[in-house]
């Protein structure tokens, strides 16, 4: 162990108001991207689900990238999902297990799941 003293004096470093304000969004954005981008996997596994990717599911998921400021071509947005890995239920409910692991809000879990949901009933 190493002593109190030595660690306060040595290693224990403190943020500034002005560090801790620039850092703390910083941390909420991080966490927001990583739920998004597994969002955004998810989306893709529930459109790839039966191998076809039609339009209107690029449509659909081209919106929700929009919503976070991201603005893909359809053709852009086809693209990528189509890179994703192969698809199947286990993987999808892996999928849905690491997005809930990230401890997303309650109202971004609702709304994912309204979201699928939406998704499901326009096949």
């Amino acid at each position: 162990m190493i002593p109190k003293e030595i660690y306060l004096r040595y290693w224990h470093d403190t943020y500034t108001i002005e560090e801790f304000s620039v850092l703390l969004p910083q941390l909420y954005l991080e966490e927001e991207m990583r739920a998004f981008e597994q969002t955004l996997e998810i989306l893709r596994q529930v459109a790839m689900i039966d191998q076809v990717l039609d339009d209107a599911e690029v449509e659909f998921i081209q919106k929700f990238t929009q919503t976070y400021g991201f603005d893909y071509s359809a053709a852009e947005m086809r693209e990528r999902l189509l890179q994703g890995k192969k698809t199947d239920f286990v993987t999808l409910r892996q999928s849905v297990l690491d997005y809930l692991a990230l401890e997303p809000a309650h109202l971004q879990s609702r709304s994912l799941k309204r979201f699928v949901e939406c998704a499901g009933q326009n096949r």
